[in-house]
């Protein structure tokens, strides 16, 4: 029992590293705008853009990175109460 709380501790640890990682790289992510790095507002294609970045791409990449820091976030919640159990059980 106590390698497998030892194996869920280092499971939660790495998830919620990759999880920060994730919502790191949500949180810095920019999609360039084609018009240039200075551009603001709308444009005729149906693009928005501000600071020069394409909002509507940026804002689909970081809903991906923050569907994967999610997804880490969560196993690392379960891996951490895998841990919890396992030593109520077994306290050795």
């Amino acid at each position: 029992m106590t390698k497998l709380r030892v194996c869920a501790t280092w499971i939660s640890v790495l998830l919620g590293a990759v999880s920060a990682f994730c919502w790191w790289r949500s949180a810095v992510t920019r999609v360039p705008h084609f018009a240039g790095a200075d551009t603001s507002g709308a444009y005729a294609d149906g693009s928005f853009a501000a600071d020069g970045a394409d909002l509507v791409r940026t804002i689909r990449l970081q809903s991906k990175w923050n569907r994967w820091a999610a997804i880490a976030a969560s196993g690392a919640a379960i891996a951490a109460a895998v841990a919890q159990t396992v030593s109520a059980i077994d306290p050795n």
